[in-house]
């Protein structure tokens, strides 16, 4: 019996032995053949970002050993520019690397000092200006120190201006108005200021209930052949409606 385990042990001991040698082995082929080394870097969902940016980005090159190439801190270096939200990189052997990024969606615009515009995605991170002449409004009323593109603000009235946003391209209200500034002064209660100066108080309670109303205002003000200067919304079912003079 002991003769038996002592012959067991040293089979296991030598199959350990090839296991681990055959594993050196595979592993010294597979980061020195020139089999593995990188041959295509394929790459999609770029836009603003080129797809020359994203390979420098990278640090991956043709002739890189597939196997060597840091997957992970390849996807933080793109990461790392602010228009690029998230990318994935994944392996396709023998030679193949896959690289898809999602860039940042821009949803507004903010001004810094009341001179210099950048975008804002709708995480509230700063972006740098892309096209001034994109239809984004620009939020008013925000006070900070510097901006830092790629930063995340934080304060209440980023989120507000961003719930605005997306409310408004929810309930289509872009269908009645042109929204040029959001001013977020006061994050509970914004004001709105369309493309022609007119005024929208909003209150604090759910936008799609308060656009509901709005829209009704605005159709009833066109069939009359009317303008308003300003629509106070913020009182619920007391709306508020001064008319421009005419002329």
């Amino acid at each position: 019996m002991r003769k038996k385990i002592i012959k067991l042990i040293g089979v296991l001991v030598i199959l350990g032995a090839v296991v681990f040698f055959a594993k050196v082995q595979l592993t010294r082929f597979m980061s020195t053949s020139p089999y593995f080394n990188l041959r295509e870097i394929n790459i999609s969902g770029e836009g603003y970002v080129t797809r020359e940016k994203i390979l420098v980005l990278s640090h991956f090159f043709p002739g890189d050993n597939i196997f060597e190439l840091d997957i992970a801190e390849g996807s933080r270096k793109i990461e790392a520019h602010p228009l690029i939200k998230r990318a994935c990189i994944t392996r396709k052997l023998p030679d193949v690397i896959d690289i898809k990024v999602k860039e940042r969606n821009q949803v507004a615009y903010i001004s810094f000092a009341f001179k210099k515009k950048y975008g804002l995605d709708d995480e509230g991170v700063i972006l740098p200006l892309l096209d001034e002449k994109l239809k984004f409004p620009t939020v008013t009323g925000l006070r900070f120190a510097k901006i830092v593109v790629g930063e995340r603000l934080k304060m209440a009235g980023v989120q507000s201006a961003i719930n605005i946003v997306e409310a408004i391209k929810e309930s289509k209200m872009d269908d009645y108005i042109e929204v040029a500034e959001i001013n977020v002064v006061k994050p509970a209660h914004p004001v709105l200021y369309t493309k022609a100066r007119v005024e929208i108080r909003l209150g604090n309670f759910p936008l799609r209930s308060q656009f509901d109303s709005l829209k009704l205002i605005l159709v009833d003000l066109r069939e009359k052949g009317s303008c308003a200067e300003y629509i106070d919304l913020r009182f619920g079912e007391k709306i508020v409606v001064k008319e421009k003079k005419r002329l």
